[in-house]
């Protein structure tokens, strides 16, 4: 399966490898939590921790149970906002719709 980074984790029986995206130079934390296995690329992890990339991207165990796997899609859906205006352009993005948001008082 593709991660939103461009690097490839490669699912087979119970193994798993990563291969880093195209011209990509960057480390993994891998690790298992609940029996999901979080594949985090280095350069993730700070935006990650700071909560601006939601961890839930990088759980490979959810992501191919919610069928996210290469093999059954090319693309992976995201949801992305900004406070300051339009949300920032994401290389190889693709805007489908516009969504709003209702304020609830």
């Amino acid at each position: 399966m593709t991660l939103i980074t461009g690097d490839r984790v490669v699912v087979a029986g119970k193994g798993y490898r990563v291969e880093p995206g195209p011209g990509r130079q960057v480390a993994f934390m891998k690790q298992v939590r609940g029996g999901h296995l979080y594949v985090i690329p280095s350069d993730a992890r700070p935006l990650v921790a700071e909560g601006v990339l939601d961890r839930r991207l990088f759980d490979v165990t959810q992501l191919l149970e919610w069928r996210y796997g290469d093999a059954d899609r090319a693309d992976i859906p995201l949801i992305t906002q900004s406070s300051e205006g339009p949300a920032p352009s994401l290389r190889g993005a693709q805007q489908t719709r516009r969504l709003t948001c209702a304020k609830w008082f």
